[in-house]
């Protein structure tokens, strides 16, 4: 599991550090980074979750995905309870007020998640880690948008690509027929650019970071949402975890003790992309939010891990 996570961010650094040489010598501002950032947030995601329910149906499968949807979205109102009690204070100029919260509550399930379930449990546990990445991006359009205007917008919740996706791949599942091969490939060839461009992304949004902007309060700030995202956040909902195994015992299936040991890896993971997306999109610090996602995410090598070998072990005293 180290290993796996290890190489995963060397390969998400390397990307990275391209972009990032690239946007300094053609001197990418913020134009590019928006450019970018809505190209991903709503062009690839829906690809992305469209083209993996693009499989033959089953019932089992689909009611287990039913609770890991459910059980993902009490993990997002879990940590959003987290991010709202400890993250309290607001800055003057505006240009950072909810990042913070939305770095505890989103993860990066997607570059990171993916490949690393997809090491570990194969096909079976992508499918549903799909579960949690659809309850992530419906909630991260209802309060990760609150979070950004201080408002919500059904009619823009709605109308969002994301959302829409979100239940088109699930009727997509549901129906007999799969999508013919000239549509289903070109959405499945741009859902594997989404690895890529999210580090595109990242490497461009630092490229644009200015040092002397760069408060020491700052350090306070990432530090303490690095705290709740790697090290509060699991907690708790490892506790969650262990309450629903512990309460549904026997009757718990080999299937889906696998999903809920996928959501909880997800939920592990560092600060998410959407987090520099939405800075970009709202005009706020898309700096700042590029140096939360670096630091979470160089720090979960070690958190991951020890995460998981930790919940193996507690599981195994059930």
């Amino acid at each position: 599991m180290f290993y796996l996570v290890a190489r995963q961010l060397i390969v998400m650094a390397l990307i990275a550090a391209i972009s990032f040489v690239f946007s300094k010598r053609n001197n990418f501002g913020e134009k590019e980074s928006q450019c970018v950032s809505r190209l991903l947030m709503y062009v690839i995601n829906p690809c992305v979750i469209v083209s993996s329910y693009n499989i033959d149906f089953d019932m089992v499968r689909f009611k287990e995905l039913g609770l890991v949807v459910i059980l993902s979205f009490i993990f997002h109102f879990l940590m959003s309870g987290i991010a709202v009690a400890f993250i309290r204070d607001k800055m003057k100029d505006n240009v950072m007020d909810g990042l913070d919260r939305l770095a505890v509550v989103f993860t990066n399930s997607g570059f990171i998640g993916i490949p690393l379930i997809s090491g570990v449990f194969g096909p079976d546990g992508v499918f549903y880690l799909m579960g949690y990445i659809l309850a992530f991006n419906i909630y991260i359009w209802i309060w990760g948008e609150y979070m950004m205007t201080g408002k919500i917008n059904l009619l823009k919740i709605i109308s969002n690509p994301n959302v829409i996706s979100c239940f088109a791949g699930v009727i997509l599942f549901i129906l007999p027929l799969k999508l013919p091969y000239v549509i289903g490939q070109p959405l499945k060839m741009i859902s594997d650019c989404n690895g890529a461009t999210s580090m595109i992304l990242l490497g461009m949004l630092f490229a644009s970071f200015k040092r002397s902007g760069f408060k020491d309060e700052f350090r306070f700030r990432i530090g303490r949402v690095a705290v709740l995202r790697l090290f509060v956040c699991p907690v708790l909902l490892l506790a969650l975890l262990l309450i629903v195994m512990k309460v549904t015992g026997t009757q718990m299936t080999e299937t889906m003790k696998l999903a809920l040991n996928v959501i909880y890896i997800a939920a592990l993971c560092p600060a998410g992309m959407s987090v520099s997306g939405f800075a970009v999109i709202f005009g706020k610090d898309s700096a700042y939010a590029s140096l939360i996602i670096i630091l979470t995410s160089a720090l979960c090598i070690i958190t991951v891990p020890a995460f998981v070998s930790l919940s193996v072990f507690l599981q195994g005293l059930l």
